[in-house]
């Protein structure tokens, strides 16, 4: 005799199935309703300032955001960095001969008025530095912080992207690479160092 056809067994298979009730549907709830919260504040959010600076070094290597000020002297740049409208004065520093500067320009981060400026490496490796007049505060918790000696630096990590920041006065300066984070952060203790251009007259 043949086996029976479990297609036979329609009823059993098409039967009134148990409700789930209780706690595990509360619990389902809440999460479903927490994860459309995240979703739909996420849809609003703006990128924060770390990430726009982020965004700025991609658009640097996009070729999108490039000097309009070319030169390689620092108290050059400084200089017409001031008398191209910012209303405040940058430290632009050499850091040759690991890069060469290449010039600058006036833009915007966060509806801030920016100073950022451009190195190249002779193998072609690419720097951007900027700076805006904000609290450091304003950017948020570090991934991490150097602290061994003046200014503290405060480190930022953002895919590839090192951006190693520090408050001077008014105004915080962001460096941004691709470099291992050490040579990242010696660059931008040497950067920190700059000196400002003198006052004109």
């Amino acid at each position: 005799m043949p086996p029976p056809d479990p297609a036979d067994n329609r009823e059993g298979w098409t039967g009134t199935r148990p409700l789930v009730t209780g706690l595990p549907v509360v619990i389902g709830a809440v999460v479903v309703g927490a994860v459309l919260i995240v979703l739909v504040a996420s849809l609003g959010r703006q990128p924060d300032l770390v990430a726009r600076l982020s965004q700025q070094y991609t658009a640097m290597m996009a070729g999108t955001l490039v000097p309009e000020i070319h030169t390689a002297d620092p108290v050059k740049l400084a200089d017409a960095f001031r008398t191209s409208g910012l209303p405040f004065t940058v430290r632009v520093s050499s850091l040759e001969p690991e890069f060469r500067l290449l010039g600058g320009r006036a833009t915007s981060v966060h509806n801030r008025a920016t100073a950022a400026w451009m190195y190249r490496s002779p193998d072609a490796e690419m720097m951007l530095v900027e700076a805006f007049s904000a609290p450091l505060a304003e950017l948020g918790a570090s991934d991490d912080r150097r602290v061994d000696r003046p200014p503290e630096l405060f480190l930022y990590r953002k895919t590839t992207q090192t951006i190693v920041c520090w408050q001077d006065g008014p105004l915080v300066y962001a460096l941004i690479s691709t470099l291992p984070t050490e040579q990242v952060v010696r660059l931008a203790r040497r950067a920190a160092a700059g000196v400002l251009p003198p006052a004109s007259h």
